[in-house]
């Protein structure tokens, strides 16, 4: 039952890495002056999310030991 949760645990965190990384690209991008395109707003969202996941992975690496 440990390793489950450990596993759950680490991909709730993983979510909210990502999570965070995209709505901060949102965020840029409202700030942006001007007309901002879905493939805008994809380029500016994926930098962050790239930054958060693997900051998170380096943070709190996958619990492998513990398959």
């Amino acid at each position: 039952m440990k390793n489950s949760m450990n596993w759950g645990k680490w991909l709730q965190g993983l979510i909210s890495a990502i999570a965070n990384g995209v709505l901060t690209g949102i965020t840029a991008s409202a700030v942006v002056p001007g007309q901002t395109t879905i493939r805008d707003l994809l380029t500016i969202a994926a930098v962050p999310t790239v930054v958060s996941f693997f900051m998170y992975l380096r943070q709190d690496p996958p619990p492998l030991g513990d398959v």
